[in-house]
């Protein structure tokens, strides 16, 4: 007889695009059952190929799933939110949460406890090592943090890039120093001639 914790859990996955892929990927790396909805052929090939338990073209005909992953576009974000809010499930979306910061504090407030953001970078091994560097002090009290994104060309065509790139920086500043301090400097070059 099957128990609930011998059972795998049901995540939905909305986006099997270039980053949710991947996420489908370890999803079921973890054992997850992931149920896919995407609204294109290319999508439904991805979640076929790479697993997915089911595809479904709306969010709105997903299974009963105990979570979701947000992986489309940026300017889809909050939409997807919002239509996945009724089901009452925890809610991880890729960064940023939206291109809009007022969006992003209301829907903060009204999903509080169950809507996160992913932080690919604060949790790399890298930046816990300096965390801990920087916590211990074996180095002398933090000074300052500078950091540099690099970036050839952003494949996110519907928001700017620094609704893309900053939230990396943010989310490393808060993994090493423990909060985000008060910026002193910020500098976007363009690599592109002529622009």
């Amino acid at each position: 007889m099957l128990t609930p914790a011998m059972m795998k859990p049901a995540i939905a996955l909305v986006g099997c695009g270039r980053w949710g892929v991947h996420i489908l990927r370890d999803l079921l790396s973890l054992g997850c059952d992931v149920h896919v909805a995407a609204n294109s052929t290319a999508s439904r090939e991805r979640a076929v190929a790479g697993g997915a338990a089911s595809f479904r073209e709306h969010v709105e005909d997903l299974p009963a799933v105990s979570g979701a992953v947000v992986a489309v576009p940026t300017v889809w974000h909050a939409d997807i939110i919002r239509r996945l809010m009724p089901r009452d499930i925890p809610i991880l979306v890729e960064k940023p949460m939206t291109p809009d910061a007022e969006e992003a504090r209301q829907l903060a407030a009204e999903l509080s406890g169950r809507l996160f953001v992913m932080d690919k970078w604060r949790y790399h091994p890298a930046i816990e090592a300096l965390r801990d560097i920087a916590q211990s002090d074996e180095m002398g009290p933090v000074i300052g943090l500078s950091t540099r994104r690099l970036d050839w060309g952003s494949p996110h065509a519907d928001v700017d890039a620094v609704w893309i790139l900053a939230p990396h920086d943010l989310s490393i500043a808060l993994e090493i120093l423990g909060h985000i301090p008060e910026p002193r400097a910020a500098v976007a070059e363009s690599g592109a001639k002529g622009r």
